[in-house]
């Protein structure tokens, strides 16, 4: 009932999906990827792989590319 207003603020997209759901929610996954930090994390803890819709946001971010790349492998080849 209350998932719509979930959906519009990333923070709460990311907690409701990790400890509601307890796995993807794609309702929420457009407003997640949309930030670096729970982009990272939700592909991390929720779905526990890459996650290619959040890599954009996630490169953004530095700190946060640098680790998702280190966490999933990936190799830059210049």
């Amino acid at each position: 009932e209350g998932e719509s207003s979930i959906a519009t603020n990333p923070y709460f997209a990311y907690e409701y999906a990790k400890d509601v759901v307890k796995g993807r929610w794609l309702e929420g996954e457009a407003i997640i990827a949309q930030d670096p930090w729970f982009a990272y994390w939700y592909a991390k803890d929720v779905i526990k792989g890459r996650w290619t819709e959040g890599e954009a946001s996630i490169a953004t971010d530095p700190k946060y590319w640098d680790l998702y790349r280190e966490h999933f492998g990936i190799k830059i080849i210049k």
